[in-house]
């Protein structure tokens, strides 16, 4: 199983506005500023969204669109702490 990019919960969409917390941090963004094609669909399509399972962003099928979470945030100006950075150790085998 892939690990999380992002932790998305929380979802909700009210017409053209998406709602989200993402790793506990809630985000709200208008979903026609920040897509063209979002812009110019119905509520209907907008409303048929998935939530990508493994964190990336947002997806929709019938509008063949995907926003990701860190463009999202990048838009809005918001920068998450990166918790999820691994150290390795190398070690040289003699």
């Amino acid at each position: 199983m892939m690990e999380k990019l992002y932790d998305i919960s929380d979802v909700a969409l009210n017409g053209f506005m998406l709602s989200f917390k993402v790793n506990g941090m809630s985000v709200t963004c208008d979903l026609a500023r920040v897509s063209d094609v979002l812009a110019k669909a119905t509520k209907e399509q907008v409303a048929n969204m998935i939530v990508d399972p493994v964190g990336v962003g947002f997806h929709w099928p019938a509008l063949d669109e995907d926003l990701s979470v860190s463009g999202i945030l990048r838009d809005l100006g918001i920068e998450l702490p990166t918790s999820k950075l691994k150290i390795v150790e190398h070690v040289e085998l003699v």
